[in-house]
């Protein structure tokens, strides 16, 4: 997708199975309740404050405003993943943006 911003690590050197992505005009909160419903597991913060309501303070750290780490989401895959899952995931993203442009 080209408007969406890897926003932690480069692509080179970084666990691959961790993607945390900046989608610019697309809030967070309303890309994870339409992933949801087709199926995909997200989360807008980091693993030890999924559930939090506030944005990042590692995303504020990093320099962004609230507005821009509002509109970050975070993917991973772990052992119950199976190979496509990143492309279904990548596939669902396309279609969601897509609709809410």
């Amino acid at each position: 997708m080209p408007d969406a911003v890897l926003t932690i690590g480069d692509r080179a050197d970084r666990l691959v199975q961790h993607s945390h992505f900046r989608i610019p005009g697309i809030a967070a909160e309303t890309l994870l309740i339409r992933l949801d419903a087709a199926g995909i597991a997200a989360s807008a913060g980091s693993a030890c404050q999924s559930g939090a309501i506030e944005v990042s303070h590692v995303l504020r750290a990093m320099g962004m405003s609230d507005a821009e780490a509002s509109e970050c989401v975070r993917f991973t895959f772990g052992w119950t993943s199976v190979p496509g899952d990143g492309d279904d995931a990548a596939a669902a993203v396309a279609a969601v943006v897509k609709d809410l442009r």
